[in-house]
């Protein structure tokens, strides 16, 4: 790394945290420590098919870049027309933590309108973080990059204007010698609602998703203003916080995933949830080598727990800060029978490390019309 575009970037506060909220450029963010991003993953490739995971981890990525891009155009007047090396655009993808993608050109300096008029492009991601987990597990038929694939995608479809477009993982460092991956980009026509059909989506349309995802996004930057970063580091495609190795996922991208995993079969999300929140727990546990806490959880940034001890068996925790069930609610509306899985799971696996085995329910929920979300938990 080292373009101007990012020097600059970072220096007004990309990277912000304050009570469970972790943002960047005041857009909120999940930080998933790369192995935990992997064993997700590997799961859903497990249950639900290697070609349905990787369409569902394109489909998406595509919503927080492409509002992104679209925001950097009309805001900031970031025109991909003016700029002379076309890879500096790429570093707007690599801040997540994902890796170094480039595009490979014959030359850096082509016009986007020579670039449009090629059938296929080719991208390279140095230092993949997350294909990186699987290095050596022999996955043969698995690659594990789709979900900064889908970035690219929507940024060639926002910044090149280039609307029918699909791509690829041709080679993953997980099934290879090479020390990248490799995405080919081509001309597509993409019907997103036979997509969200085959998640057993039929009352919500794409074009909503995008509409409300859109307004989340004008929202939140309308509010960005110069921030201070803490403990957190990014280099050559890494992203550390607090010296774990992650990548950070929109949260209004991880919500679409909740809704999608829950309408095609929630069973599958709940498991995929207790896979997911383990590696988490034990990343951060490892890590800080001591007990950790609620308090600890709060760096996953969906908001913090605060905990009322009702005796020695019984606890009521309540969450603050909760935009992950308020993001939910505003795209997808009141759900009356809603469980926040994704917080039962943290939760549970944060007594594991206690040798205990809670029965966690959630009695209050913000995207039940809900004020709070409050978790009843007896051990």
């Amino acid at each position: 790394m080292g373009s101007k575009l990012f020097s600059y970037l970072m220096a007004y506060g990309g990277f912000y945290y304050k009570k469970g909220i972790l943002s960047l450029f005041n857009e909120p963010m999940l930080f998933i420590p790369s192995m935990a991003f992997f064993r997700f993953q590997d799961y859903l490739f497990d249950s639900i098919g290697v070609e349905k995971t990787t369409e569902l981890m394109k489909y998406i990525a595509s919503f927080g870049a492409y509002n992104d891009g679209i925001l950097l155009k009309k805001k900031f007047g970031f025109a991909i027309d003016k700029i002379k090396n076309i890879n500096l655009l790429m570093d707007t993808i690599n801040i997540d933590g994902f890796g170094t993608t480039k595009i490979l050109l014959d030359s850096e300096n082509l016009n986007v309108n020579e670039i449009k008029k090629r059938d296929e492009l080719f991208f390279k991601i140095e230092n993949p973080t997350v294909a990186l987990c699987a290095k050596g597990k022999k996955k043969k038929d698995r690659k594990y990059e789709a979900y900064i694939l889908g970035e690219v995608i929507a940024g060639c479809r926002c910044h090149a204007n280039i609307e029918d477009i699909d791509g690829e993982e041709v080679t993953c460092i997980s099934n290879s010698d090479d020390n990248s991956c490799l995405l080919r980009l081509y001309k597509k026509k993409i019907n997103h609602n036979n997509f969200l059909r085959k998640f057993k989506v039929n009352r919500i349309k794409d074009s909503l998703i995008r509409k409300k995802t859109k307004e989340l996004t004008i929202k939140n930057k309308n509010r960005f203003n110069v921030r201070v970063k803490k403990n957190i580091k990014f280099k050559d495609g890494f992203l550390r916080i607090n010296n774990i190795i992650g990548v950070e996922v929109v949260l209004y991208n991880f919500v679409v995933l909740d809704f999608l995993l829950r309408s095609f079969d929630p069973e599958i999300q709940r498991k995929a949830y207790r896979i997911l929140c383990s590696a988490i727990v034990d990343e951060i546990h490892n890590n800080f080598k001591r007990t950790i806490t609620l308090e600890d959880l709060a760096w996953v940034g969906n908001g913090y727990f605060v905990a009322n001890v009702k005796g020695n068996k019984r606890m009521i925790i309540k969450k603050e800060q909760n935009l992950f069930e308020e993001y939910y609610k505003y795209i997808f509306g009141i759900e009356n029978d809603f469980i926040n899985h994704l917080d039962i799971e943290l939760l549970r696996e944060l007594f594991r490390l206690q040798n205990k085995n809670p029965k966690i329910n959630q009695i209050k929920a913000a995207v039940r019309g809900d004020l709070f979300s409050i978790f009843e938990v007896n051990l």
